[in-house]
């Protein structure tokens, strides 16, 4: 667990590996969507933003 880079006061599973920055649920957005990133195919927050469907349970 790590501090959103946005929110220092909330601790958080969601890393962004690409730049190694760890985001809330609030903050979780690609910030290099159009750029070619590496760890694209196993990351969270890619996955969430583009499939939220899943993410939500309602």
């Amino acid at each position: 667990m790590g501090k959103c880079i946005n929110h220092p006061d909330k601790e958080t599973d969601f890393i962004c590996m690409k730049h190694n920055i760890y985001l809330c649920e609030k903050c979780l957005i690609c910030r290099d969507p159009e750029t070619y990133c590496k760890f694209r195919e196993s990351c969270q927050i890619w996955f969430i933003r583009k499939y939220p469907e899943m993410w939500n349970d309602e």
